[in-house]
């Protein structure tokens, strides 16, 4: 079984824990059941029910009366005041007919911990099935501070099926929710998060597990063995945002049966059997938060008398540039990092990804041939639908959020203004905007960070940022400084890449394909080409079945009726010579994390200002929804005007700065008559 395979075991292991030493209790609808024993006073909450079963308790009792009104499993707690760790958890059983009742579905970390700052998704569901898919939703927050939403409230209540927030203050927070079924709305379905608070009272952030498999002796992160070696299992890169210590548990997923020997952050064992080994790191802070669990796996042969490949010293030195080959067939995604482990790439995702994998596992459609890794990224990045990071040599990190600017510690700089000639306070006030736009990202990952003030007579800028986001700044200000604004990115280049993927798409291919799979025919003329292809999953093993008949037609024209005739969107070409079919919206060229990869250009827009009666402001509006407009939603992305310069600033990949430099030249010289209608 591969680790991916195993991860969706894991999510159920996990969840069929649940809260420890639970007490077993039942009752049927409308009968009084006391929970609790004679004793010392608690407190109660329910933690998670089909309906509300009774407001949060906080006046001390020993014991709690409740009559349900509504089937399903109830968790109620019971905590010791000033006692964190005298807790009792209670398991309420109540039969009847189940009808109309809903119930909230939370995939994340255990107990209901969250960490601050992190994306947390509820989902509410009908338990019947005769109710049919709901038409509408209600949710409700009973309890806590207030939870920041990703949506406008209505009504007090948010109108969706899955409520995403996030949480900054520590405290417990209760949710409600119901749906309407066929026969109306169900009774509301509640549900329990906690988040920890440090010893300084601020909120606790969830801790990251980093697990890296090696031999003992051998190089670290290879992820391969033989029988009767010393398997490593290393743990010590694992972090916590608030600088705590951190407890390690290891579990074992799937594998012939092995004895982990575990000191400290290192696991170790000899393995006897041939095979594919999977185990789960879980990390934990001082304040009994948990990572999500990290999988790690290592594949077991038995030795052989072949002397080991010496390394290719005409390979790049970076391992990203380095080529691949391979063909996989609906493929799990961990064959895939196993062989880009092989050419010394180490593949990690940040927990928001980890919990997507437990519940969806991946399949791969993917025929490369001497592909540049950089590129096999890109195309992994759009199935993931994440960017990655590169975090060193060789190890990238998939993320759709910015939690490695969490780990990097703020400085103080400061820079050098005094050749921008700031004229006065509003300049100075639109310089510092034009900054936090820039690196709005760390500011919102890191608190306690800040860019300001401007001291205009010493001509000195202060930022207290991370370093990542401070280079960002002096790119930016080094752009300001340039006696001409550097505008979009020449064509040499581009002009030079354009020719080739000429070249490529006018190589003739022919053939008869009756009943053919789409991938089969489209590996079929990438054969006759010479070049690479992939798919993004098509959702059936190899894609619908078509009919074309080709003859000795160019490359560009097959793919095209290709796409026309599997229903396809077309495809996108990448150098150097990778064609990739997908479905859907055309995918950008790079998945690298524009926070890394994003040029930084100025435009020059005193002219046009001048000529069409444009404020800088609206034209950074005007460029957002001209030039390619569905680009602009990214956080590490930015358009904004600097007035002391008269330049606008631009920090996009090259695609689209080229776009916003076609845009300023058509709005010059046609006016309105350049937008679209």
């Amino acid at each position: 079984m591969s680790l991916l395979a195993a991860l969706p075991l894991l999510a159920s292991a996990l969840a069929a824990a649940g809260p420890s030493a639970a007490r077993q209790v039942r009752a049927r609808i409308g009968e009084t059941v006391p929970l609790g024993e004679p004793g010392a006073a608690r407190e109660w909450a329910l933690l998670e029910g089909p309906s509300i079963l009774f407001d949060e308790d906080r006046v001390p009792r020993q014991m709690l009366t409740v009559r349900p009104r509504v089937a399903g499993v109830y968790l109620v707690e019971a905590r010791r005041p000033g006692r964190p760790g005298m807790t009792a958890v209670f398991r309420l059983e109540v039969e009847g007919p189940a009808r109309r009742t809903a119930a909230i579905r939370y995939v994340g970390g255990r107990d209901r911990l969250v960490g601050a700052g992190e994306l947390v998704d509820l989902t509410v569901w009908l338990l019947s099935e005769d109710e049919g898919e709901p038409g509408a939703f209600r949710w409700r927050q009973l309890g806590g501070p207030p939870a920041a939403f990703a949506g406008p409230p209505r009504r007090g209540a948010l109108a969706q099926e899955t409520l995403s927030f996030t949480l900054t203050e520590p405290g417990r927070y209760r949710f409600a929710a119901k749906a309407r079924g066929r026969r109306g709305w169900s009774h509301w379905a509640t549900f329990t998060l906690d988040l920890p608070s440090r010893a300084d009272g601020r909120a606790d952030r969830r801790p990251v597990a980093v697990v890296v498999a090696g031999t003992r002796g051998g190089p670290a992160g290879i992820p391969r063995a033989s029988t009767g070696e010393t398997v490593v299992l290393d743990g010590s890169r694992s972090s916590d945002a608030d600088g705590g210590e951190l407890s390690y548990r290891w579990e074992t997923l799937v594998g012939p049966p092995v004895g982990l020997d575990v000191a400290g952050p290192q696991a170790t064992f000899v393995p006897v059997i041939p095979g594919e080994y999977s185990f789960a790191l879980i990390v934990t802070d001082a304040e009994g938060l948990a990572s999500l669990p990290e999988p790690v796996a290592v594949r077991v042969t038995r030795p052989t008398s072949l002397a080991l490949e010496t390394p290719d010293a005409s390979q790049p030195a970076d391992p990203l540039d380095r080529p691949l080959s391979v063909r996989l067939e609906d493929q799990p995604l961990s064959v895939l990092l196993a062989r880009l482990s092989d050419v010394g790439v180490t593949v990690r995702t940040s927990p928001e990804i980890a919990r997507s994998r437990q519940s969806e596992a991946y399949r791969v459609d993917l025929w490369v041939v001497d592909m540049p890794v950089r590129r096999v990224l890109d195309w992994l990045g759009r199935m993931l639908g994440a960017s990655y990071v590169v975090e060193g040599p060789g190890v990238v990190w998939f993320t759709r959020g910015s939690e490695w600017l969490e780990r990097e510690e703020a400085v103080a700089v400061a820079h050098r203004i005094d050749a921008l000639h700031l004229g006065g306070a509003d300049h100075a006030s639109d310089l510092v905007d034009l900054l936090r736009e820039a690196v709005r990202a760390a500011l919102w990952a890191r608190p306690g960070v800040t860019i300001g003030p401007v001291d205009t007579a010493g001509g000195v800028l202060t930022a207290v940022l991370p370093p990542s986001a401070q280079d960002r700044i002096a790119r930016v200000l080094a752009e300001l400084r340039r006696p001409v604004a550097s505008g979009p990115p020449g064509d040499n280049e581009d002009a030079a890449l354009a020719r080739d993927r000429r070249r490529l798409l006018e190589r003739p291919v022919s053939g008869a394909y009756r009943g053919w799979s789409a991938r089969d025919v489209a590996w079929d003329l990438a054969r006759q080409a010479r070049v690479a292809v992939g798919f993004l999953p098509l959702g059936e093993p190899g894609g619908p079945k078509v009919t074309l008949d080709l003859k000795a037609v160019a490359l560009s024209e097959a793919l095209a009726r290709l796409a026309r005739a599997a229903g396809m969107s077309g495809f996108v070409m990448e150098p150097p010579g990778a064609i990739w079919l997908c479905a859907g919206e055309r995918p950008a060229l790079s998945y690298e994390c524009l926070w890394q990869s994003a040029e930084v250009r100025s435009y020059d827009t005193r002219r046009l200002e001048s000529a069409r009666g444009l404020s800088g402001p609206a034209l950074v509006r005007l460029v957002k929804g001209e030039a390619m407009p569905g680009r602009w939603s990214d956080r590490f992305v930015m358009v904004g005007y600097c007035s002391a310069r008269g330049r606008l600033v631009v920090i996009h990949d090259r695609e689209v700065q080229r776009a916003v430099g076609e845009f300023l030249d058509r709005l010059e010289r046609l006016g309105e008559r350049a937008l679209s209608r």
